[in-house]
């Protein structure tokens, strides 16, 4: 069975509908009206439910789905990967992994930590623990403990960052640190990096080999 890891500081869930109709139009621009932002979460997650039928779920465990449409919102063209799988998520906001928890829990395969970040990725590299998937959305994992979070991935496995592209919100202090962590992935060769100039900067790293073979 697949196993991901998301380490995250806010972990939102989207997926894009794969039909143009109009109610749903309404519903999508209606989400994007709500002022508050947990309760702007719930109206999507709520409209996700509604238009994800059971066939476009993976039938069984290490099944991909791949299907595509028109996103609702610019006409844009979506790819939509499914992959059955067990999830271990961490955060140290019991209030944001609240909203994920409350759509979430009823699923087996998820399992929810509230703690600190830097912890958290330290405890899993020191137990051993890997995954298919490792997606890092805040520092621990991302710019902090980097070598740890890159042992969590298998063979085979794939290690996702965003954020990778200047954003007007940096401080000053931050460009150096997304530099020392795109120098430290494609430094590491047992790692195969992908960088896509896409949204706010995606890369993918896959590991080709175990991280032991090339440690002094």
């Amino acid at each position: 069975m697949r196993a991901q890891l998301i380490v995250t500081g806010l972990l939102v869930s989207a997926v894009a509908a794969l039909a143009q109709e109009p109610p749903l139009d309404t519903e999508v621009l209606r989400c994007t009206t709500v002022p508050e932002s947990r309760a702007r979460l719930d109206c999507y997650d709520s409209l996700a439910r509604a238009i994800v039928s059971p066939e476009s779920q993976p039938r069984r465990p290490d099944e991909w789905t791949v299907e595509s449409g028109t996103d609702p919102l610019d006409d844009t063209t979506r790819v939509l990967l499914g992959l059955a799988g067990t999830k271990r998520e961490g955060d140290n906001d019991e209030a944001v992994v609240s909203v994920a928890r409350r759509n979430l829990q009823h699923d087996p395969r998820v399992t929810f930590v509230v703690s600190d970040g830097a912890a958290f990725v330290g405890s899993l590299a020191s137990e051993g623990k890997t995954f298919d998937l490792v997606f890092a959305d805040t520092r621990p994992g991302k710019y902090t403990h980097l070598q740890e979070a890159l042992r969590l991935v298998k063979v085979g496995g794939l290690y996702v960052v965003d954020d990778m592209l200047p954003q007007p919100n940096w401080p000053n202090d931050h460009p150096p640190k997304v530099a020392a962590a795109v120098a430290t992935r494609e430094s590491t060769t047992e790692l195969k990096v992908t960088m896509l100039t896409w949204s706010t900067g995606v890369a993918v790293a896959a590991r080709l080999r175990p991280a032991e073979e090339t440690r002094a």
